[in-house]
């Protein structure tokens, strides 16, 4: 649901549609999701659109072990780029769990790249 609600913003940024392929996103379903909302649908209908290369495209999502490597990749790659700040939303259902694991197996391995 997450993804459905905030993906269709990158139809404002006017990629064309090999861009929309490099990043994994189907041009075709994005508009589809785009129309769900259009036509009144509800985020959980429009979420049954969003399909893995989607979230994948979008978020990070899993337990530490699987997200770590790409938040790991990401972290230096931006870091080439200047950025020092990364901001993580929408943890998950269970607000304190993941707060617990970012403290526990996250951010002592993102600290350690410094």
């Amino acid at each position: 649901p997450q993804v459905a609600h905030s993906i269709g913003s990158l139809t404002k940024l006017n990629l064309s549609s090999q861009e929309f392929e490099i990043l994994g996103i189907d041009p075709d379903r994005l508009q589809a999701i785009k129309q769900r909302f259009t036509e009144g649908g509800t985020i959980e209908e429009a979420a049954e659109l969003v399909d893995e290369r989607m979230v994948n495209a979008y978020s990070l999502a899993g337990a530490p072990d699987e997200v770590l490597p790409a938040l790991i990749q990401l972290a230096k790659e931006l870091r080439q780029y200047g950025v020092d700040e990364l901001v993580l939303i929408r943890l998950g259902p269970d607000y304190a769990e993941a707060l617990d694991l970012l403290g526990e197996k996250i951010l002592p391995r993102l600290r350690a790249l410094s």
